[in-house]
């Protein structure tokens, strides 16, 4: 049975989605490994997001793994606190009507995060 401190881990995958879909980006990617004895297996998972990867902690599952990666990438994200203020222009890009192309929108967002948070 899953601990309730693991099993709030699974609204971080909700929160990533939403902000992608809300940002008009791709959904996140999860990239799960599989390693160790098969009767006792560990799983590693990364999350891609605008461009960014992000690591979880292994888990015992592919599903924990899943939620740890979207945990650890959530927590980087919010770790910048001007990540809200870069989510939050963009948003405001696309609601003003600019049509960027999806591969332009996701570097400019990475580019925006990465130099704000450089500035923080």
């Amino acid at each position: 049975m899953l601990s309730l401190a693991q099993d709030e881990t699974g609204v971080y995958k909700n929160l990533l989605q939403e902000t992608a879909h809300r940002a008009g980006l791709k959904l996140p990617v999860y990239t799960t490994i599989r390693s160790g004895p098969g009767h006792v297996p560990v799983f590693s998972c990364t999350v891609e997001l605008a461009g960014m990867s992000f690591t979880g902690e292994p888990a015992r599952t592919k599903k924990q793994a899943q939620k740890n990666a979207a945990m650890a990438a959530w927590s980087s994200l919010k770790r910048c606190k001007h990540f809200i203020f870069v989510y939050q222009f963009m948003f405001r890009l696309l609601q003003h009507g600019y049509n960027l192309n999806k591969h332009y929108f996701i570097c400019f967002f990475s580019i925006m995060y990465k130099v704000v948070c450089s500035l923080a």
